[in-house]
């Protein structure tokens, strides 16, 4: 195996792990499958989140800040098992135009488009509330 006895008793012993086992962590390992299994749900409802947002993630679960590279640190460490990937530019375009504001911007466009071209407003078939433009 080319490791020494030394090594291999002193590890048996609990003197020494094996590198990265009991070094300085942020959260146990169970503690990341949970946030792992966080971000694989948010993904699966459509949402990706940026390392920050695993990072906040994090924060909230242990109560401690986590260093700047953290997210994405365990972005790359768990990014085989990650069902959606961030992609920085694109995604943080998007992320930063979806706003209530523009929602608002959008919907008044639409509504104009609409109206220039004679085109009935869609029939509210569900039971719910109906949002209009002042309800955003």
């Amino acid at each position: 195996m080319g490791i020494a006895k030394s090594t291999l008793h002193d590890r048996e012993t609990g003197k020494h792990a094996p590198r990265g086992v009991n070094g300085n962590r942020l959260l146990s390992l169970p503690q990341e499958k949970a946030i792992l299994g966080e971000t694989n749900a948010y993904a699966q409802r459509g949402t990706l989140l940026t390392p920050a947002n695993i990072a906040e993630l994090a924060e909230e679960l242990c109560s401690l800040r986590p260093s700047k590279k953290w997210g994405s640190k365990f972005v790359h460490r768990y990014g085989d098992q990650l069902d959606a990937k961030y992609y920085a530019v694109q995604d943080a375009s998007r992320l930063k135009a979806d706003t209530l504001e523009n929602r608002r911007a959008f919907h008044r466009l639409v509504s104009c488009k609409m109206q220039l071209l004679h085109v009935p407003a869609p029939q509210d078939n569900h039971r719910g509330p109906k949002f209009t433009p002042q309800h955003l």
